[in-house]
């Protein structure tokens, strides 16, 4: 007996009940759309949103008190008023020092970025690939990048495997026997699918990201030196010439 069969002989076509029938098809085909919806809800989440920064998905009113704390720091400030403020700024996705930061949207603002640019933004994901302190500007260091793509690499491979092994019970059981448990056991495995697919697309997101971020964070130290440059000239009066000519 195949479905077909099966909708057939159930209640919903018998006599006393085909007044609510019709209704009653279209309110399951309503809900039976918002459960796909929320079932495949991660696929296209991976395709919609191709960044996780946590400050692209701050309110406006957010981002501006992120920006704020940040215009407010002063190299004179209290310790503890600085790292008050840092602790906060973690809560928006902002992991780097205040002088970094404050660094970082000064030239936002100067070269004119977007904030929802792809170099800002992994920039601001990838912290865990750089080497950096309160007075250096984020150097990217190459064994915490080996070790995040090795990791990535293991993880995506383990992925894989375990994809195929899913993709065999789902073939086998296209040929099974329709009854609840199969199909609910289908649909597991492709909801299972769904997950594993977008893992694999987020950490190779997450891997090419680190391109981005290594380009953009190299922009960002020719311009915290040339900036340097710019605060020395000002503070002892001194032209760019004699800098040209010593350099």
């Amino acid at each position: 007996m195949n479905i077909i069969d099966i909708v057939k002989d159930s209640w919903l076509f018998d006599e006393h009940f085909k007044g609510i029938t019709g209704p009653l098809i279209v309110a399951v085909s309503f809900w039976s759309v918002r459960s796909i919806r929320r079932l495949f809800f991660p696929f296209f989440w991976i395709f919609k949103n191709n960044l996780s920064s946590g400050f692209l998905k701050l309110s406006v009113d957010d981002k501006i008190n992120a920006l704020k704390l940040i215009s407010e720091y002063k190299e004179t400030d209290e310790e503890y008023n600085v790292l008050m403020k840092e602790l906060k700024l973690k809560e928006y996705g902002l992991f780097y020092p205040l002088q970094i930061l404050q660094t970082l949207f000064s030239y936002i603002h100067d070269d004119n970025i977007r904030m929802n640019s792809t170099g800002f933004l992994s920039f601001l994901d990838c912290n865990q690939i750089f080497d950096y302190d309160r007075h250096t500007m984020p150097t990217y260091s190459s064994r915490k990048i080996t070790l995040h793509l090795i990791a990535y690499s293991v993880f995506v491979t383990f992925l894989i495997y375990y994809a195929f092994d899913v993709f065999k019970l789902v073939g086998s059981l296209y040929h099974a026997p329709v009854n609840f448990i199969n199909i609910m056991t289908l649909l597991a495995m492709l909801a299972i699918i769904v997950i594993i697919f977008r893992f694999i697309y987020i950490i190779l997101e997450n891997s090419i990201s680190f391109v981005w971020a290594i380009i953009f964070s190299k922009k960002l130290k020719s311009y915290s030196v040339l900036r340097k440059r710019k605060r020395l000239i000002e503070k002892y009066k001194v032209t760019s010439g004699f800098f040209t000519r010593n350099s």
